[in-house]
């Protein structure tokens, strides 16, 4: 089981931050154990980042990033623009895109290990748990961790009720086809509908010169 002090999570100066805090929140310690043991990957590989500008009352998409360091140096050339009103939409999480957004606007890097955790309930004190934190401590790290369920249809059926997403190893809900008058030949066939664990995390500040940024 990997416990690196936080080294996992993020690339950078942000890695430091991320050390810091490990004792106050030991799911920083490693990754989820689940996740690794289905060999989930945590790359930076086909995470995307999407810039959204208010201008004229009206969101434009005017950016778009795929690796890190695009998004760095993004960052670099707007730090001194007043007034500006931004929304960056990000789909997966890797270390780099982490430390970049962790460094860039101070989050607490529970915001991320949120969004990793694969395992609902644990009662494991080292944190492995995805469960619903105090409202004290969710109100002190300044982001919501919002989940949600999707209802999908695959293109064949289930074998089992053992089904993750391959890219999260979240789990998908599938159900048996079950009818009254079922034999028990029948039993195995389920249904190629289920229902897929989302995540949605958000979070917001206030700058200068009356803008803001949302994440």
């Amino acid at each position: 089981m990997e416990k690196d002090g936080g080294a996992w999570l993020a690339a950078g100066d942000y890695e430091d931050f991320v050390r810091s805090l490990c004792f106050s929140d030991p799911r920083l310690r490693q990754r989820d154990p689940k996740a690794q043991i289905q060999r989930i990957p945590f790359t930076d590989d086909g995470v995307r980042v999407v810039k959204l500008s208010l201008e004229n009352g009206t969101f434009a998409r005017t950016a778009d990033f795929d690796e890190p360091a695009s998004l760095a140096a993004h960052f670099r050339n707007t730090a001194s623009l007043r007034g500006r009103q931004s929304i960056y939409v990000v789909e997966g999480l890797g270390p780099g895109f982490a430390g970049v957004l962790g460094e860039r606007f101070s989050l607490h890097p529970s915001f991320f290990v949120e969004h990793e955790r694969v395992v609902v309930h644990n009662l494991n004190w080292m944190g492995e748990s995805d469960g619903v934190q105090l409202p004290s401590v969710i109100q002190s790290r300044g982001h919501l961790e919002m989940k949600y369920y999707e209802v999908v249809t695959f293109d064949r059926k289930p074998t089992s009720f053992r089904w993750v997403c391959a890219a999260t190893g979240r789990h998908i809900g599938v159900s048996r086809d079950f009818r009254w008058d079922n034999s028990p030949d029948e039993m195995g066939n389920y249904l190629n509908v289920g229902v897929v664990r989302r995540k949605c995390g958000v979070w917001s500040r206030r700058t200068e010169g009356g803008g803001w940024d949302c994440e």
